[in-house]
């Protein structure tokens, strides 16, 4: 069972990423070398898939929150960057997706420092402030893990996009380490789609991308769809929450059901016209995400849950920074509770 979405006239645009001149030159070259030395253009398309842009932004310390502190996550011997607030009250830890960072999670985290959450933010390997470093999905995972290891326990945690499926794959890998509470964004399938989002961008052949592919598995030694949330979160013993927006033209609205499906006991929201990164930053999903936080854990799993849609410029009683940009698909939710494999979508 699936519920309907709601119109609303929000813009819905920048969900695509967007190359700079400079590498839409070097995408022009690399279609050159990739038809005169296949091997030389899979090496550099490697390097470049491994290694993510720093964006104008990636300096955030001006727009933190009161009381920010500044940690270190030991991870491959490299001092990662984390943000904490708070010293007491439940532990949240809070993951970016790719090429993102901390401050563009700040709309989110707000709101969770007013209601008097400990909440710590990580800045993955090569990300926002954290030292520039190659790395893929596999290796944020255990970021994540290192995380959650170093700066817990934690009460949850809520990741978004790639973050959300290295998220996924930690918390499968050691689950001691994992939260009472966890909550994918708009998660990524798998390192199989991250390859083919670059490929799509890079205007890869489809020789060009399947080089690529096998090389990245080569990388993290496993199947690349082995690697993300829709496999993972098969092994979780404790139901959670996927949001997901019908509009997200990154990651597909579908990727987000498949991991609800694949995940027992979890519900699935849908939203609209939020694309796939304004949730971060809409009312209506932080008072789901918190709603949710503040559920009683032994009552989240069972057949079917029925959740009130939040309009997203109606007042909810919480302070919340967010902006109007859409609102939430009216007011099924469905909790998947089957066991079967539903596959790789």
């Amino acid at each position: 069972m699936k519920h309907q979405a709601s119109s609303n006239n929000a813009d819905f645009k920048g969900n695509v990423t967007q190359l700079s001149w400079q590498l839409k030159l070097f995408v022009a070259a690399l279609q050159v070398v990739d038809r005169l030395a296949p091997a030389a253009a899979t090496q550099l398309m490697l390097s470049k898939f491994v290694s993510p842009r720093r964006k104008p932004d990636c300096d955030y310390t001006s727009r933190l929150p009161a009381g920010a502190r500044r940690v270190v996550v030991d991870h491959n011997q490299t001092a990662l960057t984390a943000w904490a607030w708070g010293e007491k009250g439940p532990a949240l830890l809070v993951v970016h997706g790719w090429e993102s960072h901390t401050g563009r999670m700040l709309p989110l985290i707000k709101p969770l420092v007013e209601q008097g959450y400990r909440v710590v933010a990580l800045d993955a390997p090569g990300h926002g402030m954290s030292p520039a470093a190659q790395t893929d999905l596999l290796d944020v995972s255990y970021a994540v893990q290192a995380a959650l290891a170093q700066h817990g326990p934690f009460d949850g945690v809520i990741s978004h996009s790639f973050g959300a499926a290295a998220t996924a794959v930690a918390l499968a890998r050691a689950p001691h380490l994992a939260p009472g509470k966890v909550v994918l964004l708009s998660p990524m399938r798998d390192l199989e789609q991250h390859t083919e989002i670059f490929a799509g961008i890079a205007h890869l052949s489809p020789e060009g991308t399947e080089r690529l592919k096998a090389r990245v598995a080569e990388r993290v030694g496993m199947p690349l769809a082995r690697c993300g949330a829709v496999t993972a979160v098969r092994a979780f013993e404790r139901p959670g929450l996927v949001i997901h927006d019908r509009h997200d033209l990154l990651i597909p609205y579908a990727v987000g059901q498949a991991v609800a499906e694949n995940w027992r006991g979890a519900r699935f929201v849908g939203t609209d016209k939020l694309g796939h990164r304004r949730g971060l930053g809409n009312a209506a999903v932080i008072t789901h995400i918190l709603d949710y936080l503040a559920r009683d854990s032994a009552n989240e799993s069972g057949a079917q849950t029925v959740l009130r849609a939040v309009n997203a410029g109606r007042k909810t009683g919480r302070r919340v920074h967010a902006r109007r940009a859409g609102r939430l698909a009216p007011p099924t939710a469905v909790v998947y509770n089957r066991q079967a494999d539903f596959g790789q979508v």
